[in-house]
């Protein structure tokens, strides 16, 4: 298939998923910053894979406690989702949620983080 089709940045992207709900930050980390690198490289900043991919980033920087780095990246994936699906479409609103839990301290794994488990492309 090769290094960048669909399949592939599909399957980096849900090791660093799986990687991250399993707490091994680090090996999420190498895993999140391909799948970014890839999507963005292949389909763009804009295309839907990448912002999957740039809000699995901002609930790994949640989760190493570096929560000034994560609001940016969520509220990158605000702005991009409510420009696309629009402000009352699920993944615009769970993203919100997400940067709210990340902002008050209530992270950890809820059932709707279980949604971003194989969505880019």
């Amino acid at each position: 298939l090769g290094p960048e089709h669909g399949s592939t940045r599909n399957a980096i992207y849900n090791m660093g998923n799986r990687r991250l709900k399993q707490k091994k930050i680090d090996e999420a980390e190498v895993f999140v910053d391909e799948s970014i690198e890839k999507h963005t490289r292949v389909l763009g900043e804009d295309h839907p894979g990448t912002v999957y991919s740039i809000e699995l980033l901002a609930e790994l920087r949640t989760a190493q406690g570096r929560t000034e780095e994560a609001e940016p990246l969520f509220q990158k994936v605000i702005d991009k989702r409510t420009e696309q699906l629009g402000p009352d479409h699920p993944d615009t609103l769970h993203a919100i949620e997400r940067l709210n839990a990340a902002r008050t301290g209530e992270v950890g794994s809820d059932e709707k983080d279980a949604q971003t488990s194989e969505k880019p492309s």
